[in-house]
Order: C-alpha cells, then sequence, then structure tokens
C-alpha cells in the first residue's frame, strides 16, 4: 500500500474547450486551475486505488488461510474502499462544481440574448423612424420642386410683362419725343 500524501499532483494536460463561450481571462484561468486540480487529484486517486487492489489480489493469491495476511487482505480492501469512496465523493463535487458553471454560462447567456433582441429591437425602430424620415424629406423635396417651378413660371410671367412694359415705354417716350420735336 502506498504512503504517498493524497493531495500530490500529477501531470495534466490541456485538451481545451473551443465549444464554450468566451470567458473573461482571469476567471476562464481560475477555473482551468480548479479543475487541473481536482483532475491531478483524481487521477492520483485512481492511481491509488488500483495499486491496493493490486495489492489485494496479490496478497489473496498468494497466501490463502492465513490469519495474518487474511488481515491484510482486510485492511487493503477497506482501504480500496475508502479511495473508491472519496474518488466518487471528489466526483460528485466535480459534478456540482459543474452543473453551478454551466447554469451560470446558461444565466450569462440568456441574458446576452435578451440584451441582443433589445439591441435588434432598437434597431428596427430606429430604421422605422429614418425609413418615415426619409418619406417625409422626399414629399417635402417634392413639394418645393412644385413650388420652385411654379415660381419660375411666374417669374417668365414677370419678366415677359416687364419687357412688354418696357417696351410700351419706350414706345410712348418715342412718340414723345417725336412729338416735342
Amino acid at each position: 500500500m502506498s504512503t504517498k500524501n493524497s493531495t500530490e499532483l500529477v501531470e495534466y494536460v490541456d485538451k481545451g474547450c473551443p465549444f464554450l463561450p468566451a470567458m473573461p481571462s482571469n476567471q476562464t484561468s481560475q477555473l482551468q486551475d480548479r479543475l487541473n486540480n481536482q483532475e491531478r487529484t483524481i487521477a492520483f486517486l485512481l492511481e491509488q486505488a488500483f495499486r491496493i487492489k493490486e495489492d489485494i489480489s496479490a496478497c489473496l493469491q498468494g497466501s490463502q488461510g492465513f490469519r495474518k495476511e487474511e488481515s491484510l487482505a482486510r485492511k487493503l480492501l477497506e482501504s480500496h474502499i475508502q479511495t473508491i469512496t472519496s474518488i466518487v465523493k471528489k466526483l460528485n463535487q466535480n459534478i456540482e462544481l459543474l452543473e453551478d458553471q454551466i447554469r451560470i454560462r446558461d444565466q450569462v447567456a440568456t441574458g446576452t440574448n435578451f440584451a441582443v433582441q433589445d439591441l435588434n429591437i432598437k434597431h428596427i425602430q430606429g430604421v422605422g423612424d429614418l425609413r418615415g424620415r426619409v418619406a417625409r424629406c422626399d414629399s417635402s423635396i417634392v413639394k418645393l420642386s412644385g413650388d420652385m417651378q411654379f415660381i419660375r413660371h411666374e417669374c417668365r410671367q414677370t419678366e415677359k410683362s416687364v419687357q412688354e412694359l418696357a417696351s410700351a415705354i419706350e414706345t410712348i417716350s418715342k412718340n414723345l419725343d417725336v412729338k416735342v420735336t
């Protein structure tokens, strides 16, 4: 049976999780550190459990019937059961932790979805408002264009009247000059 400390760390290889939503780097590193520590502890506990199992098997196969070996086998079996129990407890804690993290992530995702929907509604309302303004501007431009055409027509008529009056005045002026001379 091993006498190593059960919190001894085992090397961990990062597998990455690209399917999870983006999280702030400090929160991500904290979660990764906690998961790494838990995985190392579980790996060590599993290794220890298998060693104890092998010790029990070797003891039971090598010397059947002796009281000393039987008590050693019982102790090893109890140790194995305790190790397996602690592994199961640790796995349950990990599952609860992951469930909490998933719940938090889902709440954040739900909040983000509501915020995006709210922005989308405001965007659609803004676009509708702009379309209404453009339509009002277009109608104002059409009205002003019609007013300008009417004013040009009136201006031409006024210029024509002024030219007629100028020629009439010139004719009258010539007639007066002729009478005076």
